[in-house]
């Protein structure tokens, strides 16, 4: 079937919409609901917010989940909570190798401007997401950086982030 898209399970209640996990329908009846939506790449997955509105509004994939120690933690949800963090500009996290728990997360951070790396910014990213998330999401580093590497369209290079902090080759980054 090509083009795997929306929602089962329902995961939490977030204001006025729900988080779902997302099951898969035909692209074709994705089209039919919303014309204007892109070709869908076979076989993917996504989260989705089903907002009061009634529409969907995708919020990552599904395959963006670290298993640390049989948890399993959606990164944009670690993402999502460091940047509550008033001085977070941007976040990425990435799983590392662990070798109690499997996996771990880490994090890359780059602030707003005005603001200086510091260990009270770290600590109060820690502190976010133990709080917002738990203390199994408690990351193994926290890596303030000037900048981010993005591809040419501006996204998040986060393969080349997991492969600096599992000390592997970063492959072409050009």
């Amino acid at each position: 079937i090509p083009g795997i898209l929306l929602a089962i399970a329902l995961v939490a209640v977030l204001g006025g919409g729900k988080i779902a996990y997302v099951k898969p329908i035909r692209s074709e009846q994705v089209h039919d609901l919303y014309p204007e939506a892109p070709e869908l790449q076979p076989g993917l997955q996504l989260f989705a917010l089903h907002a009061a509105d009634g529409y969907f509004r995708i919020l990552g994939r599904v395959d963006d989940v670290i298993n640390v120690a049989g948890h399993r933690l959606g990164t944009k949800e670690l993402e999502s909570a460091c940047l509550t963090v008033v001085e977070v500009a941007e976040a990425a996290v990435v799983p590392v190798v662990d070798e109690v728990k499997g996996r771990v997360p880490e994090i890359y951070i780059s602030l707003k401007p005005g603001y200086a790396a510091t260990k009270e910014i770290t600590d109060k990213i820690i502190s976010t997401i133990e709080t917002m998330i738990g203390k199994i999401a408690r990351p193994k580093a926290v890596h303030i950086v000037s900048d981010m590497p993005k591809t040419r369209s501006g996204k998040i290079m986060r393969r080349v982030l997991a492969a600096i902090s599992n000390t592997l080759d970063t492959g072409d980054i050009t």
